[in-house]
């Protein structure tokens, strides 16, 4: 995927989590993405200082729209769903399916890192329900309101 069409992807998913008929479980959280997200902004501007540390292993760089990166996501919105919608643009030829089911790729994961990382998020719980400003910062897996 394009830098684009990867801020493309955060930003339709944020759209979905304040629509009323969208879900709030719609989030976008990424390893090796971090972002910030203001709410105040229209949709499409949500999202600014967009940043890919591959791998984690690196130092963090901003995205850069024209390049082209691996993205690895689970199949139900690789297939443009829970408002995902550019995912699901994005050419057949384009995907491959490892038929790994991910849940068991974590655990794998987390064994050979000796063990998942401790997050804690700090977000309202439905973006939609509030009328206060919500800005949020993700930044490695995890979010805090800022006000």
């Amino acid at each position: 995927m394009t830098g684009t069409q990867i801020k493309t992807v955060l930003e339709d998913a944020l759209v979905y989590t304040t629509e009323e008929s969208g879900s709030t479980g719609a989030y976008p959280y990424a390893a090796g993405l971090r972002f910030d997200v203001n709410y105040n902004n229209g949709a499409g501007n949500r999202i600014s200082g967009l940043e890919v540390n591959s791998r984690l292993e690196a130092d963090w760089s901003l995205v850069i729209p024209a390049k082209t990166y691996t993205v690895v996501s689970n199949n139900f919105l690789a297939g443009g769903r829970d408002g995902y919608l550019e995912f699901g643009n994005i050419a057949t030829e384009l995907k491959k399916n490892t038929y790994l089911e991910y849940a068991n790729s974590f655990v794998k994961f987390a064994k050979a890192k000796g063990g998942a990382p401790r997050t804690r998020l700090e977000q309202p719980s439905n973006p939609r329900a509030s009328s206060a400003p919500v800005v949020v910062r993700a930044r490695y897996q995890r979010a805090a309101e800022l006000t």
